[in-house]
């Protein structure tokens, strides 16, 4: 499953929906009841719920789960470094570490309803100079398991970074 709500779905309290009912395209979440716009939602300490709705539309960020090293789900009141705090539940996310290694990905999954997803992903790893570099790159599709629930969604990913021994 590609979609992060359809990932945390076996969470205690979390319940997730997605449109098509492949785990592609809309998808979206509550937890402990309470409806997606009083989640807060963070990629690398950086919001990413919508300023006008509060909503995380995790349709414009698929395949997101392939980058990601950490998801944190706390329950419950919290506290919130952008806006008002969470009421229903915070979700902290973080992407992939560096890795020592160069490495390169190439996973492809297929399932029922012409449902295909390829992901590629790459990195240099920490070279001597101390410079990194990741990318990822994902198509998705779908014919969805209701009738106009197909879904086309492709995400890119990209990490440049460098590193000494003080940072």
């Amino acid at each position: 499953i590609n979609s992060l709500p359809m990932n945390l779905s076996m969470q205690p309290s979390v319940v997730s929906v997605n449109e098509g009912g492949t785990g592609l395209g809309y998808s979206k979440m509550a937890v402990r009841g309470v409806k997606g716009s009083q989640i807060n939602v963070t990629l690398n300490g950086i919001t990413l719920n919508d300023a006008e709705a509060q909503e995380v539309f995790w349709v414009n960020i698929p395949s997101l789960s392939n980058v990601l090293s950490s998801v944190q789900l706390q329950r419950g009141l919290g506290t919130s470094a952008n806006g008002a705090g969470a009421f229903g539940a915070s979700i902290n996310m973080s992407t992939a570490s560096v890795g020592l290694e160069p490495y390169a990905n190439f996973d492809v999954a297929a399932g029922s309803y012409n449902t295909f997803m390829t992901t590629v992903s790459a990195g240099t790893g920490l070279t001597r100079s101390g410079v990194y570099f990741d990318a990822a790159y994902s198509r998705n599709f779908t014919d969805g398991y209701i009738r106009n629930a197909k879904a086309r969604v492709q995400s890119a990913f990209a990490a440049l970074g460098w590193m000494n021994e003080r940072n």
